[in-house]
C-alpha cells in the first residue's frame, strides 16, 4: 500500500528507489515521520511505530542528532529541500554515513503534503 505523500511519487521513480536498495521515508508538512521504508529500518534497526514522529531520530549519532533536527526544522520551517551528511548507528554499533536529501512533494493545488 502506497503512502499519502508517496502516492505523489511516480511509479517509475518508486520502484527505482526501491530496487536499488535505497532508503525511503515520507513525513507530513510537518516534517513528522509517518513511513519509513524496509531498508530504512533494516539499517537503522527502528520499527515503523518507533521511527514515527519524531523518533527516526533515534538512528542517528549522538554527536549529529542536533544539527540534523536543526538542519530539518529550518528546511521544514522555509519548505524548501533538505540535504545534509551525517551518520547513523546501526543495531550492531556499526557507523555508517548517510547522505540524506528530502524534497517537498505538493497536491495538484501545489500545497505541501508532505516530503520523501
Amino acid at each position: 500500500m502506497r503512502r499519502k505523500v508517496y502516492a505523489q511519487v511516480p511509479p517509475k521513480v518508486e520502484y527505482s528507489l526501491t530496487a536499488y536498495g535505497n532508503t525511503l521515508s515520507e513525513t507530513d508538512p510537518n516534517g513528522r515521520g509517518t513511513y519509513m521504508n524496509p531498508k530504512w529500518q533494516s539499517i537503522t534497526g527502528l520499527s515503523m511505530a518507533e521511527a514515527l514522529g519524531d523518533g527516526w531520530g533515534a538512528a542517528i549519532h549522538p554527536e549529529d542528532r542536533a544539527g540534523v533536527f536543526a538542519g530539518w526544522n529550518d528546511a521544514v520551517r522555509e519548505a524548501r529541500e533538505f540535504t545534509h551528511v551525517f551518520r547513523f548507528v546501526t543495531p550492531n554499533g556499526e557507523v555508517r554515513w548517510v547522505n540524506a536529501r528530502a524534497v517537498g512533494v505538493r497536491d495538484a493545488h501545489d500545497r505541501l503534503v508532505g516530503y520523501v
